[in-house]
């Protein structure tokens, strides 16, 4: 644990927006239990009617952890300006943005992750997390899910796989995996901030598309509690603005010259057949997926296996 702001390598930023204080205190858990690593946490918090800023204060004094800021802001404005809001009292060069419910995988994280980047050069990183939901008491594990599904070009450092996955096949990179440079991450956000409000893992595909280089970390980081945020759950009332800020997303890299006319049209053309026709062109498994054998499995994910004690540690901590 970090006794020195000066020593600080990774400030973990919380991200909050009326949480529930189980999943909160769940996360905030997850961090505090991390050995020889030097870290804070930021816990940035969007106009919440409870964000728990006391608990959070009274949990931190009674397990003696001190780095920490408290960001209170007033008003809901949106999950791109919180953050943005947080990265302001980061003091480590690496950020780690993270949600209530989510969490650290084991004690060795945040120690595994600063081993690897520092003889890993790269702009931001991102591990593998095992996606799980835990409801009336209950543990389920969905081993089927990762994103991206295919992590092969991550590991060859193929920019134009990597490219063509993520814009052209839509295997994005899990936002809760990422961690990256904090300078470079505030800056791309805060281009987009001025027509992106919700989706502020964006500013890695941002990233992505004008080349920022982008490694993975061979471990298992966290655990994605799954079916609850804004992009795998189909009943938010967000889902139709994040799809809406997807759009805008891809117009603006389209008209600033960082992909391509037809990706851009597969993905925000009016047309319905156009789409289809640019589909069965350029991308045919975008259509035929589904009836494709493995088009969803997981790929070159072979060596990472969890332990379903360490999972349970955590979600029914206490």
């Amino acid at each position: 644990m970090a006794s020195d702001l000066q020593q600080i390598k990774i400030s973990v930023l919380v991200v909050t927006y009326n949480p529930k204080w189980d999943a909160l205190r769940r996360t905030l858990y997850s961090i505090i239990m991390q050995e020889d690593a030097a870290f804070e946490i930021i816990v940035s918090d969007d106009g919440s009617r409870e964000n728990y800023f006391d608990k959070v204060r009274e949990y931190f004094a009674q397990n003696n952890f001190t780095q920490y800021v408290l960001v209170e802001n007033k008003e809901n404005q949106g999950t791109v300006k919180n953050v943005l809001s947080g990265l302001k009292y980061v003091s480590g060069r690496w950020v780690k943005p993270i949600s209530p419910g989510d969490f650290l995988y084991d004690v060795h994280v945040l120690r595994d992750t600063y081993d690897f980047i520092i003889n890993n050069k790269a702009d931001f990183y991102f591990w593998h997390s095992v996606y799980y939901s835990f409801d009336n008491n209950n543990l389920t594990i969905y081993e089927d899910k990762a994103n991206p599904k295919d992590i092969r070009p991550y590991l060859n450092n193929d920019l134009k796989k990597i490219k063509r996955n993520i814009f052209l096949y839509s295997d994005y990179i899990l936002g809760a995996d990422i961690l990256s440079d904090t300078a470079l991450f505030a800056s791309y956000l805060q281009k987009l901030s001025e027509f992106i409000v919700y989706s502020e893992d964006f500013a890695f595909m941002y990233m992505i598309a004008r080349g920022m280089s982008v490694k993975f970390i061979p471990i298992i980081g966290g655990c994605y509690e799954y079916g609850t945020g804004i992009s795998t759950n189909s009943s938010s009332p967000l889902r139709k603005k994040l799809m809406e800020e997807n759009r805008k997303l891809f117009t603006y890299l389209f008209k600033n010259n960082m992909i391509d006319k037809y990706v851009y049209k597969i993905h925000c053309s009016p047309s319905f057949f156009q789409r289809v026709f640019l589909k069965l062109l350029y991308a045919p498994k975008l259509i035929f997926r589904k009836f494709l054998p493995n088009s969803h499995t997981k790929k070159g994910y072979d060596n990472l296996n969890y332990k379903i004690d360490n999972i349970r540690k955590i979600v029914f901590y206490r």
